[in-house]
């Protein structure tokens, strides 16, 4: 299938996404209201749980440690963002220095 290997917004019709290696086509998400305090904050821990994640998951010790834990349709990046997440304060999550 053509879809399979792309993702992203398709002009503006609809936005193509990759679920545990399945195509899905949805609508182009509208947001109206700006977020709040509280959402602004969550997505800075996200983000910054995203970037640490990505460094250590390449890393070979932490590959190693994470693939005994592995199931088939999950990646180690996913398992390692969890446990990121997890040590991030929910306030000022900023300062923290992972590893």
């Amino acid at each position: 299938m053509l879809t399979k290997t792309y993702r992203g917004k398709v002009g503006d019709q609809f936005v193509l996404k990759n679920y545990s290696g399945k195509s899905v086509m949805s609508k182009i998400p509208v947001f109206t209201k700006p977020w709040s305090e509280k959402q602004n904050e969550h997505r800075l821990r996200f983000r910054l749980a995203c970037k640490k994640a990505k460094t250590l998951a390449t890393r070979p010790e932490i590959r190693e440690l994470y693939s005994e834990r592995i199931r088939a349709d999950r990646s180690i990046y996913n398992l390692v963002l969890r446990d990121v997440i997890a040590l991030l304060p929910a306030k000022n999550p900023e300062v923290v220095s992972l590893l």
